[in-house]
């Protein structure tokens, strides 16, 4: 596979990109912790913990075999 384009979007006029923005950050405080954790979760926190507990998806550390056919990795 080949990626001729790579393009961002803004998401203001977007209904769906917007609601897709929220869910891969409420994900994203899940995989990437904020150090020092909140001392009371917020609306992502809450969103992370729903979707992780709904589709029964274990979150467990990365490890360096767990990428090793990764060719490009992109952490925005």
């Amino acid at each position: 596979m080949k990626l001729d384009v790579l393009e961002a979007a803004d998401s203001k006029s977007n209904d769906l990109l917007q609601v897709a923005d929220v869910f891969v950050a409420s994900l994203n405080r899940i995989l990437n912790a904020p150090e020092p954790p909140p001392q009371v979760p917020g609306a992502k926190d809450r969103l992370a913990a729903y979707v992780i507990e709904r589709t029964g998806v274990q979150v467990a550390e990365e490890g360096d075999d767990q990428c090793e056919d990764l060719a490009a990795r992109i952490k925005l």
